[in-house]
Protein backbone atom coordinates (compact mmCIF):
# COMPACT_ATOMS: atom_id res chain seq x y z
CA UNK A 1 0.00 0.00 0.00
CA UNK A 2 1.24 3.49 -0.80
CA UNK A 3 -0.32 6.88 0.39
CA UNK A 4 -0.62 8.80 -3.24
CA UNK A 5 -2.83 12.43 -2.58
CA UNK A 6 -4.98 13.92 -1.01
CA UNK A 7 -8.74 14.30 -2.65
CA UNK A 8 -10.21 17.45 -2.15
CA UNK A 9 -13.71 16.67 -3.83
CA UNK A 10 -16.26 14.13 -4.61
CA UNK A 11 -16.03 15.41 -8.54
CA UNK A 12 -14.08 14.54 -11.06
CA UNK A 13 -10.34 14.56 -9.42
CA UNK A 14 -7.45 13.33 -10.63
CA UNK A 15 -4.27 12.98 -8.02
CA UNK A 16 -0.99 12.94 -9.45
CA UNK A 17 1.29 10.16 -8.56
CA UNK A 18 4.72 11.47 -6.99
CA UNK A 19 7.80 10.51 -7.83
CA UNK A 20 9.39 7.75 -6.83
CA UNK A 21 6.12 5.58 -7.01
CA UNK A 22 5.73 2.73 -9.46
CA UNK A 23 2.07 2.21 -10.40
CA UNK A 24 2.96 -0.84 -12.30
CA UNK A 25 3.89 -2.55 -9.09
CA UNK A 26 0.39 -2.38 -7.89
CA UNK A 27 -3.55 -3.25 -9.16
CA UNK A 28 -6.40 -1.23 -6.71
CA UNK A 29 -7.27 1.82 -5.82
CA UNK A 30 -8.43 2.75 -2.98
CA UNK A 31 -10.22 6.20 -1.17
CA UNK A 32 -10.40 6.45 2.52
CA UNK A 33 -11.76 9.36 4.28
CA UNK A 34 -9.03 10.20 6.57
CA UNK A 35 -11.53 12.86 9.02
CA UNK A 36 -13.80 9.93 9.61
CA UNK A 37 -11.71 6.73 9.15
CA UNK A 38 -13.93 5.48 6.61
CA UNK A 39 -13.97 3.45 3.23
CA UNK A 40 -15.47 5.39 0.69
CA UNK A 41 -14.59 3.26 -2.63
CA UNK A 42 -12.35 0.95 -4.17
CA UNK A 43 -11.58 0.23 -7.64
CA UNK A 44 -9.13 -2.00 -9.81
CA UNK A 45 -6.22 -0.36 -11.40
CA UNK A 46 -5.40 -1.81 -15.36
Amino acid sequence: MQRVGDVKTFDHFIVPVPAGIDPGRYTTVIVWCETFGQFISAARYR
